[in-house]
This record gives C-alpha cells, structure tokens and sequence, in this order.
C-alpha cells in the first residue's frame, strides 16, 4: 500500500535511480550496478540526514538552497557549451532544424497518433495530462508544501508561480541538450570528431554528465558536480518527509488511537522511523529500477515516467469517483488502489499487455479501470 497511496515508494525510487546514475559517473567514472548501489545508497543516507534533522522546513529551505546552485550550474554549462560551438545563431538554427537524419529538433508539436509514441499532442492531452494532475495535486511529496502554507489562496498561488517558474528551468535544459546534439553529432560543423566515452557503452543517458566530466574546465567542472548531487538530494528529501508522514498520520497513528494511543512525542519518533523505512524501500526500488531499464528499450525519462505510472493510476481513478459522484466505500477505494497499480503491471510487455504501448495510454487504462472498481458500490447520500 505505501508503494501506489498518495504516490509512494515507486516513483521515488525511480528518481533515485536517476539521480544515482549522475553520482555513480562522477564519483565512480561507471554506471555498473556496485556503483549504481553504492551511490543510490549515499544519496539516501544524505537525503535521510537533511530530513531527520529538520523536518519539513529543512527539506522546503534545503530544496531552494539546492535550485539556486545547480539551476546557477545549469546556465553556467550552457554559456560555456554554446562557446565551444562554431556557428552564429542562424547557422546552428539552421542546423538544428535540418538534422542529417531528416528530423527537425526544433518542433515543438507531434499531431501523430502513433499510441507508441510518450510525447504527441494526443499524449498531452491525455494521459500526460492525467500524469501532471496526479504529480501536482494527490502526490504527497508536492501537496505536503501546499499544506504548510497559511491558507488555500497561498498553496494556490505557490503552485501556480512554481510550474510558471519550471519554464524557464525546463527551456534551458532543453537547449542544452540541442547543443549537446550539435556538438557530439555533427563533427561536419564542429571541424572535430567528438565521441562519447567507449567506458560509457555509447548510452545516451550519460551524455549531459559525460560532457560535464570531460569538456568542462576544473572550477566550472566543480561548480556543476555539487550542482549535480544538490539536484540527487532535492529529488529525495520531500519524499522521505512526505512518505514518512503518511505512514504515520494515515496509517499508524490510527492504529495506535485505537489501542490506547500515546503522547505527541511517541509520534515524532514514529516519524523518524518511518523515514528510515521509506528510505530502504525507495533504495530497494532504485536497484529494482537499475535491472529493469537496463533490459528495456526504453529512455531513462520515458522509464521513469512509466514507473510513476503504477502509483498514478489508481490514485487518479479514487480522485475522480470521490470529486465526481458520491459512490464508493472504504473497501472499494483500497480495491481501486490495487486494481490501478495490477491493470498497468498486466499491460507491460513482459506480461500480458500488447507491445509499443506509451506510458499515457497505459495511464488512462489503468485511471479507468480504477475508477471503475471504486464506484462499484453505492457511497452515502449527504444530507
């Protein structure tokens, strides 16, 4: 249940996985599974230590702190790779735009309705739709922050300003990567042949930490590495804060009402602990995340969108029956939960579900059939 209630341990997990592939490569040069483990386990023992010993302030102020540095990073490393690239505007635009594969790298819009494909229009306006509800307004990792604002008008306006803050954030990376496009793939207009790291196997995951690596003088090489593993911890903290609190107020702390109940200091303990839980299963689930994208065909961000997937969908099926009807009771509702997460497990390639199926698809499957289940008793009529 901690696995698909209020997001939980996948997702996590997942982003554990993505961040330890950074800190493997820059502390270990290799993504072998030791240096995977090893360093999936350091970014949870530091994320464990910054949340233990400041709560939820610790983590909001820890993730700001944590921005500033690899965002500043981030602008550093595109001022210094559009430097190293030969061409003015119009011609890297030009070639941007006329890959030598026939792509344009510029297009912003995919109308296609190849299901097969994450990022179509159609995928927009479904299940990525469905995915960014679920992430921005039921996942207990961003909802525990619009809690602890004053009031409603605050955590609105908060969550408003930060996915109109994401834009910018998000265009740089994007740029970054055209550029990494250029610079690794058109050795035509870069007058050298600039290869990736045979050590790396060529994979394409790698690429953005490789150049960091490889291309950047020491001090800006530095400055990024910290940026790197700042960016690891934030993905972590407010899920061990957010998790832990759930299992505590939701679940234990019920639990021990019920058979006597404790004082308030019992619970902060409870907390603590439940941290820890958290933190060995969203290690185990980023070992786990390493062994199943390794044998898939599928880019790390499409992989780890896939995996929130499992915890989205029965989560969005509950939301929508308890926002747009009154059915439903207490059974159906954990029925629903469970019957999101197997409908998706079954519609996996390596089970029974049929091949080249985009994850939003596979969302918007396993929402409905959630939804379903958790309507199919009559909920209590209000007076």
């Amino acid at each position: 249940m901690a696995c698909i209630w209020r997001g939980g341990s996948c997702p996590g997990g997942a982003r554990v996985y993505l961040a330890a592939i950074a800190i493997a490569m820059v502390g270990f040069n290799a993504i072998d599974a030791g240096s995977i483990i090893l360093s999936a386990a350091a970014v949870m023992l530091a994320s464990l230590a910054f949340t233990l010993r400041g709560g939820l302030k610790s983590v909001i102020w820890n993730d700001f702190v944590q921005f500033i540095v690899y965002a500043g990073a981030a602008v550093a490393v595109l001022i210094f790779l559009r430097a190293a690239i030969p061409l003015d505007n119009a011609a890297l635009i030009d070639a941007l735009r006329n890959a030598p594969d026939g792509t344009n790298k510029l297009r912003l819009f995919d109308f296609s309705t190849d299901l097969a494909k994450p990022f179509t229009v159609l995928a927009a306006v479904t299940g990525l739709f469905l995915l960014n509800t679920a992430s921005s307004g039921l996942d207990q990792d961003t909802t525990q922050r619009l809690l602890a604002s004053p009031d409603a008008r605050t955590g609105a306006r908060s969550l408003i300003l930060s996915a109109l803050a994401s834009v910018p954030v998000i265009a740089i990376f994007v740029t970054i990567g055209l550029l990494l496009h250029i610079f690794y793939n058109r050795p035509d207009l870069m007058g050298a042949t600039n290869t990736v790291s045979a050590q790396f196997a060529g994979e394409k995951i790698t690429v953005f930490v490789h150049y960091i690596l490889t291309q950047l003088p020491p001090g800006l090489r530095g400055l990024v590495t910290i940026g790197v593993i700042a960016a690891a911890v934030s993905t972590v903290t407010s899920a061990l804060n957010s998790m832990s609190s759930v299992l505590v107020s939701d679940f234990y702390r019920p639990w021990r009402e019920a058979h006597g109940g404790a004082a308030d200091r019992h619970y902060v303990h409870a907390g603590r602990w439940g941290m820890a839980a958290v933190a060995v299963a969203m290690f185990a689930t980023a070992v786990l995340s390493y062994y199943w994208q390794k044998h898939s065909d599928m880019p790390l961000l499409e992989f780890v969108l896939s995996v929130m997937v499992f915890a989205y969908a029965g989560l969005l099926g509950v939301y929508g029956v308890a926002l747009f009807s009154t059915r439903g009771n207490t059974a159906s509702v954990i029925a629903a939960l469970l019957t999101g997460f197997v409908t998706v497990f079954l519609l996996q390639p390596f089970a029974l579900g049929p091949q080249g199926l985009a994850f939003p698809y596979l969302l918007c499957i396993g929402t409905a059939a959630a939804a379903i289940v958790a309507a199919i008793p009559q909920g209590k009529k209000s007076a």
